[in-house]
């Protein structure tokens, strides 16, 4: 069974834990399902959710929640680029300084972020690297410069597996 946890930040920016469920099967059938049953429930749709990338999940949020902004979380993301990268770069203090200035900020410009990644890439030879190719292209859905203007209040954060 797989347990998807619902938190929400209310309008003091606090996390507010709004519901969890365990699921059988983790189908685009059944997070329709379950996101129906929450639009029932609440009434209206989060204005953006955010996920651990479940391709499945995010289906389903398209489909039941067609306003609404889907964003992957950043912290999942991130944990991954040790393995994607390896071990040596990743403990690079220039590396690590650098891609973390411009990933975990909203205070740079969109092309500033861009040109920045860029760099980084060319410098460390990883523009090649298919997966960080593939997490620049869904930068959108990811990077706080491109949906910082976007308010934190009815954002509705799930993952397809409890974070433990």
């Amino acid at each position: 069974m797989v347990f998807v946890p619902f938190t929400t930040i209310d309008n003091h920016c606090h996390s507010v834990i709004v519901g969890a469920v365990l699921l059988a099967f983790e189908t685009i059938e059944s997070y329709t399902w379950l996101l129906q049953m929450l639009l029932k429930s609440f009434g209206s749709a989060s204005k953006v959710v955010v996920t651990d990338q479940d391709p499945t999940m995010k289906q389903a949020i398209a489909s039941v929640f067609r306003n609404t902004r889907y964003r992957s979380c950043m912290w999942h993301i991130m944990k991954k680029v040790a393995d994607k990268v390896g071990a040596d770069l990743c403990n690079n203090e220039d590396f690590k300084c650098r891609i973390c200035d411009i990933v975990w900020t909203d205070s740079i410009s969109p092309f500033e972020f861009e040109e920045k990644w860029q760099s980084i890439m060319v410098e460390f030879e990883l523009d090649k690297n298919k997966w960080l190719t593939d997490m620049f292209e869904i930068r959108l859905d990811w990077i706080p410069t491109f949906y910082r203007e976007e308010p934190l209040s009815g954002l509705m954060h799930t993952t397809s597996r409890s974070e433990s």
